[in-house]
């Protein structure tokens, strides 16, 4: 009877997370202009055959990359997939860079349980690959609109959360929401840095959860050096609303922010193309895939 429960719950919390999906609300993990920009670097980074598909629908992707799953106010499930709030007191004696995080789903159940699982946010980077490659494969037994669009809002989802693992602050257990706040949206609004395409750089990967670990470790560090130019840029323009603090704030993040923008762009088309190969799409032709490249999203997932 317990494992049944346990069984039960966990399927509640995928059926909520299911549900954010069609329902989603606006929230900010790189704020706006980060997630849609990366998102728009992302399906530049796709093979041929899935930008052929894809690109023609480049906008709505972009747009519903930011909406997210912050849905707390009206769903208890979502915190157990939104937040990462790895270290400190949090991971006990598992810190960065993490190596001793279970790197599966069932090693991670047997390690923390069902109850840990709001800590772990990365976890949904294997479930929402795995429903991406659902619904293009039931996509391409039957090309209707409801399914194209269904296979949409699944890549936006994991767009959204693929991005999350990129901001170092929302990553780390206990983060301070207004530096946060600061970094995330109200720096990169000002500055807009570009996020360049590198062509090919997207890959096929085995084990998702890995794959995301492998952001988590380069992103977390960073925490406290945006912490400590926070902390430099206030007291030297003894204002945290200023141009001055903001382009103190910029110089001291330039570099690494950037780097992680760039970076993440191939993170979330690598995890598009893993769902498309495990569909069992890369060996259709282009040309297949014309008619297909056709339909176009509804407005809203």
């Amino acid at each position: 009877m317990e494992n049944y429960l346990k069984t039960l719950r966990f399927l509640l919390v995928l059926s909520n997370l299911i549900g954010a999906c069609l329902f989603p609300q606006r929230s900010y993990g790189w704020g706006n202009l980060g997630h849609y920009n990366i998102t728009a670097a992302a399906i530049q980074e796709l093979p041929i055959s899935m930008l052929t598909v894809f690109q023609s629908s480049s906008t709505w992707l972009q747009n519903n990359s930011l909406d997210s799953a912050v849905r707390s106010g009206w769903d208890p499930y979502e915190s157990y997939f939104h937040g990462i709030h790895l270290g400190g007191t949090n991971t006990g004696t598992c810190q960065w860079p993490f190596d001793c995080m279970p790197q599966t789903i069932p090693e991670f159940l047997a390690q923390y349980g069902y109850t840990s699982i709001r800590f772990n946010g990365y976890i949904e980077d294997t479930i929402l690959t795995y429903c991406l490659s659902t619904a293009l494969v039931n996509w391409k037994t039957s090309p209707t609109l409801s399914n194209y669009t269904t296979v949409m809002t699944w890549m936006c989802r994991i767009a959204h959360y693929m991005e999350d693992l990129s901001q170092p602050l929302h990553t780390i257990y206990g983060y301070n929401p207004e530096i946060h706040s600061r970094y995330e949206t109200n720096m990169l609004d000002r500055f807009t840095p570009p996020i360049a395409v590198t062509l090919n750089a997207y890959s096929y990967q085995t084990n998702i959860i890995k794959y995301a670990f492998s952001m988590i470790s380069t992103s977390y560090p960073y925490w406290t050096v945006i912490t400590s130019a926070d902390f430099y840029a206030q007291n030297s323009a003894q204002s945290t609303s200023s141009d001055l603090y903001y382009t103190l704030l910029w110089s001291s993040t330039q570099s690494f922010t950037t780097t992680l923008l760039n970076l993440d762009a191939i993170y979330v088309a690598s995890l598009w193309y893993t769902a498309w190969v495990n569909a069992g799409l890369d060996n259709v032709s282009v040309d297949d895939w014309k008619s297909y490249a056709s339909d176009k999203p509804v407005n809203k997932p």
